[in-house]
């Protein structure tokens, strides 16, 4: 969704604000716990679920300004697909040295 995506993170004096800023936080809570759920069930320590949160973050945030800013408007890219692929791929590692810290 580029027009809601550049609504909520194209001024970022708007998110500076504190309903938008509380938003932002309540976002990236979800994305921690999820990562620390994810952590969890391959027996890793959830200790760096938030590095992980804002790897994830980082990363979505880098795909959705390409899309926005034409870069796969005349590639054979799928967005959605790419986004998909690289965040699984962060989490993987992520549990890979993780569990490999414990183990």
């Amino acid at each position: 969704e580029p027009g809601l995506y550049s609504a909520m993170f194209g001024n970022v004096q708007a998110l500076n604000t504190p309903t938008s800023g509380a938003a932002a936080d309540r976002a990236l809570a979800m994305i921690h716990h999820a990562c620390a759920a994810v952590l969890r069930q391959y027996g890793a320590p959830d200790t760096t679920a938030r590095d992980l949160a804002l790897q994830v973050w980082a990363y979505s945030h880098g795909v959705a300004q390409l899309v926005l800013s034409g870069h796969f408007a005349n590639a054979d890219t799928n967005a959605i697909g790419l986004m998909q692929q690289g965040a699984s791929n962060i989490v993987e590692m992520a549990v890979r040295k993780a569990v490999g810290a414990t183990g």
